[in-house]
């Protein structure tokens, strides 16, 4: 109480300064209540109160649930842009007094953001829906002003399924300002081939933008300022496909040059044709991961029925190829594999730029890989994820993983691996580490299954003559005995091996009891976790 008195001398530039840090705190605004959440801000005292009026982006969400408090954000937000949000509970129609001043908001609405997902509130709503989508159509509404467009319908509800056409998100609207599409669950009346080139964020889930491979090309291809790509399906879509006869067919090479995040979740078809028909930039991070419509798109096509190995494996051999030819233009741009992950569903590199610092050594083939906790940042680092299906049986799975490994892995010099669900007991997995043992720095195992097979398979045969750290991130059954083998049948090849290689072991729960181990072990255990805290 007593700092009152000093708060309400700061002038009321600090204090709209002081308040839209308070809104950004709350985080967005998505209009589901009445009153913004600021509101309280303008009830303190005077002070306040005329430093509230005046800051008039605490308003800018003029569009709330009931039309009074709708009116009086308006109000408040008189002329600077505007986030329109529109869901189930927002209620207005051409009939009620505040509609022109609605149509008015909208000449400089910065944002829209129409959200009918989740159940039902009202039987009004498909009206309010119709109302809202028929404002943005070119007749209606230029909005010159507008940056970001989001269009989110239910998945469950059949009345939500609203036809949208090329007008409302095409050229015809789609000013020089749009720099944001989100679309989730609408029918498309006609492809998305007329997007603005100034686009930045492209996100589609559960929708049908395209009827073919060639117009997905050429689409993306124009879209020359694209940062955010997302396309995805939550949901089997069952009937909506594009043409899968095409994702076997060379389509054109197309160059994305400021992508830096690249997803996809949709039919296998669809992922590998998006992919490889693509050249994106070697600091993308790019994710390509399975839901559960892969198999029916798969078990379910003609293409299947007739030869069902072949088009796997041509798929198969269209992704991997995919990988391999960004990861050697990557590797054009002076970048190169910091590490690799395989695990039993798929594969993950991280890139990074070859930019000696002081006391950095990743480059140095005789020197230790610096531990996680001592990596050294890079603006550059880049990361591939690409997840193979659960298809009904695990050989049409390996068709994939097979690949994936074969071109995105082991043709590369790697000297950090990680294994993860029993990837190891893969026969190519297996020989791709055979071939590595010389030359490998870092490994990395994360489940008990890989430990145990490289204790068979490699630490009784081998020698790791360039290794410096074994990484056992995972809970072992056994652990005194497992690691006292690993550690012993390794020495027994190399018995210089523990004055260089560092041995780290952290169950999944993170608490070790070091007692149970031999005094040797126990000292190399502990002096691993020392060199990790220096």
């Amino acid at each position: 109480m007593q700092a009152v008195p000093a708060v309400r001398r700061l002038p009321l530039e600090l204090l709209n300064e002081i308040f839209l840090a308070t809104k950004a705190l709350y985080g967005p605004d998505t209009a589901e209540l009445d009153p913004p959440p600021c509101t309280y801000l303008s009830h303190v005292c005077r002070t306040w109160r005329a430093a509230a009026l005046m800051c008039q982006q605490l308003w800018s969400s003029v569009l709330r649930p009931h039309m009074e408090w709708t009116k009086l954000c308006l109000e408040r937000c008189h002329h600077l842009p505007v986030e329109i949000i529109i869901s189930r509970r927002t209620a207005f129609l051409p009939q009620h007094p505040a509609y022109p001043a609605i149509l008015l908001a909208y000449l400089r609405a910065r944002v829209i953001i129409i959200d009918f997902r989740g159940q039902p509130t009202s039987s009004y709503a498909p009206a309010f829906l119709a109302v809202s989508i028929g404002l943005l159509s070119p007749q209606h509404c230029p909005l010159p002003m507008l940056e970001e467009l989001q269009i989110h319908l239910s998945a469950d509800d059949v009345h939500s399924r609203f036809i949208l056409n090329r007008g409302i998100i095409g050229r015809e609207i789609a000013t020089r300002r749009l720099k944001r599409i989100a679309i989730s669950c609408c029918e498309l009346n006609s492809p998305l081939h007329s997007l603005s080139s100034s686009l930045e964020t492209l996100i589609l889930e559960n929708v049908m933008p395209w009827g073919s491979c060639a117009e997905l090309a050429r689409t993306l291809g124009a879209l020359t300022s694209l940062t955010w790509f997302e396309y995805k399906w939550t949901r089997n879509h069952l009937q909506e496909s594009i043409l899968y006869a095409e994702a076997l067919v060379t389509t054109p090479s197309v160059r994305l040059h400021k992508i830096k995040h690249f997803y996809l979740s949709g039919f296998l078809p669809e992922d590998v044709c998006i992919f490889s028909s693509l050249e994106l930039p070697p600091t993308a991070e790019i994710i390509v991961t399975p839901k559960s419509s892969h198999t029916f798109a798969l078990d379910g096509c003609t293409l299947e029925d007739l030869a069902p190995d072949n088009l796997l494996t041509y798929f198969a051999g269209d992704m991997a190829s995919a990988l391999a030819r960004h990861v050697d233009n990557a590797f054009r741009n002076g970048m190169y594999i910091k590490e690799a992950g395989v695990h039993r569903h798929g594969v993950q590199l991280v890139l990074d730029h070859r930019k000696r610092r002081a006391g950095d050594n990743d480059l140095d083939p005789d020197a230790a890989p610096r531990p996680p906790s001592e990596a050294v940042p890079s603006g550059g680092r880049s990361s591939i994820t690409i997840t193979v299906p659960s298809f009904n049986t695990v050989e049409r799975r390996d068709i994939i993983f097979k690949e994936l490994v074969s071109l995105g892995v082991t043709r590369y010099d790697i000297r950090a691996l990680t294994f993860s669900g029993h990837s190891l007991s893969v026969l190519d997995v297996y020989a791709n580490l055979k071939r590595r043992v010389f030359t490998l720095q870092e490994l990395t195992l994360r489940s008990q299954a890989d430990v145990l097979a490289f204790l068979t398979g490699f630490a009784l045969q081998f020698r790791f003559p360039a290794l410096r750290a074994l990484n056992i991130l995972c809970d072992l059954r056994n652990p005194a005995v497992t690691l006292q083998d690993i550690y012993e049948a390794m020495r027994a090849k190399d018995e210089g091996v523990w004055g260089r290689v560092r041995l780290e072991w952290m169950p999944a729960m993170g608490e070790r009891d070091l007692s149970i181990f031999s005094n040797e072990l126990r000292w190399l255990l502990v002096h691993t976790d020392n060199l990790g805290l220096e």
